[in-house]
């Protein structure tokens, strides 16, 4: 049964647990223990049965999952000759009535053979027990090869392993491989790109530009199946404490309990005792050794992050498999339906904003644009991370780093030509999209839990690396940003921005008045940008129409692939906003909505950080900030519906900073902002220092 199906769903008892596997004919398995009981467990409602059984919890999982075929195993610790097949052992207890009804109401059958006895003989227990059982529905019954015990099988346990066989047929997930970069021959790879890089063709029309760009990535991909082994992707991941010695420790214990089963003497009992005590140690000092050479790595803050990350994160559950997706009313089972409900919310139909405007625009002087220089190509590959993932090409930045003498001449001149001809590589324009789930959401059944990530094909975004740093260099040095824009930006963050908040909030206290802020927030910020508005703010803040030109020619007919973790889809276009992903997104959008921190007066600070917004006014009421806002707010609109943007008024956030006790007792009594803006349950907080 293919694993990346599963998802585990644990009950409120730690004594069952189901595994669900969402195939075509969807399984619950039901794995439980139920605790044994010598009669002084207090009595619960639920038939009279003792309050520490499971069997209320199983009850309800079964009803839980009844659209479910259903497999239950585990350790009942009930005796009946239903299944022990003698009458002597017959134990009518309102457990195994109960145990019995809750099966039958199910429509399970029993599996393993009458008699079987699943715990051996001991020194408390002469003859051996039949307590470990399976039951299932009529179709998974039918479709059992075999239900019983394994003699052979280590199991590291007094109870005998029961091995059940189904004849069931579910697609499996290809084998994948990929590239041993770490055994990477960089003599051969280097030889290899020195001969197959192409140098001085033609680059005078688009097509040629095009032909020169898949010569150069076919070359670098060459070099790669030249110089790198492949190795087998394996599903499965092994801890990084999990160390030579603890694997020895555990084989220890497991040959010492086989020992011991086999003489059920004192002596191989205490070696079995003491080879666990051994495991215990050797495992304690895996994970002390382990948490002190991470401790070790941490020489720079961005090491003291990962850190941080990894003690977050190291008890979840790496996902196999994408949960099934409610869309459009359906629910959504088959990857590719999935991977089309993504496409059809990441890309929508472009938006429709009011270009007017634009006709006729005399645009100013633009700044000057000299040409790329090989030292902007070395830079830009030179500050790269070697294990970022790559794009559809499969070609890392470390491979570029090691190769960068020999291509960064090539990509130079391929580089000054497409600004030349105002013309982007259609390889440039093919990315890979990568669904990730946005953290803290409750629930991942929504499309919209989940955000795309565009893994670019490397050169172009090497391309794109300089231009960011080129268009930031401008908005800094010529000024052509509102400086309240602090995010994204050299020399700025949100420290900045809480900086000016602050400092406008107490210069309001100190002349009595009430400052309130609004937070304002972008639905699909990144994937609403009209491409032509875009184009023409750019021009409009006087950025060179070879630059102008070239992104316009990026952010057309551009196509993606969606890769869920069951697989890859087709490429599709993506000629929705811009992609999320690449170095350039993030100054785009600065410049796409530098106007909407342009809305105020001067008394009003908007400041912005990337696409989140916010507007703080002072006055001598609350009320009278509220008229202010909502003046600004219609600006606001009017700039979403000239820029095709959307706001999302269920999410503002309405702040009212006022100093002292008394403003604080005050209530919010007039009809407030976001009832104006459309959000139907009005928020709004009140600060007090």
């Amino acid at each position: 049964m293919d694993v990346s199906k599963l998802r585990i769903h644990q009950y409120a008892s730690r004594d069952i647990i189901s595994a669900l596997f969402e195939t075509e004919t969807p399984i619950a398995i039901h794995n439980i223990y139920n605790p044994h009981t010598d009669g002084s467990a207090p009595n619960a409602p639920y038939y009279g049965i003792p309050g520490n059984s499971v069997i209320p919890n199983l009850d309800q999982a079964l009803y839980t999952y009844r659209t479910y075929e259903q497999i239950v195993v585990g350790d009942f610790n009930l005796q009946h000759h239903d299944w022990t097949g003698q009458e002597e052992r017959n134990s009518h207890t309102n457990q195994t009535t109960c145990l019995r009804e809750t099966f039958q109401r199910a429509g399970l059958e029993q599996c393993v053979p009458v008699g079987t006895v699943t715990r051996p003989p001991d020194r408390s227990n002469n003859e051996g027990t039949t307590i470990d059982l399976v039951w299932a529905t009529e179709r998974m019954r039918t479709a059992m090869i075999s239900c019983g015990v394994q003699h052979d099988m280590d199991c590291d346990s007094d109870h005998l392993p029961i091995e059940t066989n189904l004849n069931i047929s579910t697609p499996q997930r290809p084998e994948e491989t990929r590239r041993n970069y770490a055994a990477m021959d960089l003599q051969k790879l280097r030889q290899s790109t020195e001969q197959g890089v192409p140098r001085h063709l033609p680059m005078r029309t688009q097509a040629q530009l095009d032909t020169l760009t898949e010569s150069i990535s076919t070359a670098i991909a060459t070099a790669i199946d030249v110089a790198t082994p492949q190795v087998r992707i394996h599903n499965t991941y092994t801890r990084r404490e999990f160390n030579r010695e603890t694997a020895t420790a555990i084989r220890k214990v497991r040959k010492a309990r086989r020992k011991w089963q086999a003489r059920q003497d004192d002596e191989s009992r205490e070696g079995y005792r003491e080879a666990n005590q051994q495991k215990a140690r050797a495992i304690a000092r895996s994970n002390r050794d382990d948490h002190r050479e991470r401790v070790a790595e941490v020489d720079c803050p961005r090491a003291l992050w990962k850190l941080a990350r990894w003690v977050k994160n190291k008890d979840n559950i790496k996902p196999i498999f994408t949960p099934n997706i409610k869309f459009n009313g359906r629910t959504l089972q088959g990857w590719k339906e999935k991977a089309e409900a993504f496409a059809e919310t990441f890309f929508p139909p472009p938006p429709e904003a009011d270009l007017s405007d634009t006709r006729n625009y005399e645009y100013p002087q633009p700044v000057p644009c000299p040409e790329i220089t090989e030292e902007e190509v070395i830079e830009a590959i030179r500050l790269t991370s070697g294990d970022k993932a790559p794009g559809p090409d499969q070609t890392p930045n470390k491979v570029l780093k090691a190769t960068v003498d020999i291509i960064s001449r090539p990509l130079q001149e391929l580089f000054n030509a497409c600004l030349r001809i105002q013309h982007c590589p259609q390889h440039f324009k093919h990315s890979t999209t990568v669904v990730i789930p946005k953290p803290g959401k409750p629930s991942y059944k929504e499309t919209k839990a989940y955000r795309p990530i565009a893994l670019m094909n490397t050169i172009g975004k090497i391309f794109d690396s300089i231009l960011a740093r080129r268009l930031q260099y401008y908005a800094e040095h010529y000024h052509l940003l509102p400086r309240n824009h602090t995010g994204g930006r050299k020399a700025t963050s949100s420290e900045h921005a809480l900086h000016m908040l602050i400092e406008k909030v107490h210069a309001a206290w100190a002349g009595g008045k009430v400052a309130s802020q609004l937070l304002l927030d972008v639905t699909g910020a990144f994937d609403n940008v009209s491409h032509e508005r875009l184009t023409h703010n750019l021009r409009k803040r006087h950025i060179h129409p070879d630059i102008t030109g070239w992104i316009g020619s990026y952010l057309r007919n551009r196509t993606t692939e969606i890769r869920l973790s069951e697989g890859t889809t087709e490429p599709i276009p993506a000629n929705t906003g811009i992609p999320q992903g690449s170095p350039l997104s993030p100054i785009l959008y600065l410049f796409y909505n530098a106007d909407l921190l342009d809305i105020g007066g001067p008394e009003d600070l908007i400041t912005g950080y990337i696409d989140d917004t916010s507007v703080l006014v002072t006055g001598g009421t609350k009320e009278s900030n509220i008229e202010q806002l909502h003046a600004i707010h219609e600006k606001a609109a009017e700039w979403a519906r000239r820029t095709g943007s959307v706001f999302a008024p269920q999410k503002y956030e309405l702040i009212h900073f006022a100093k002292g006790a008394e403003t604080w007792k005050q209530k919010w009594h007039s009809t407030s902002l976001l009832q104006k803006c459309g959000h139907q349950r009005p928020q709004s907080y009140l600060a007090s220092y």
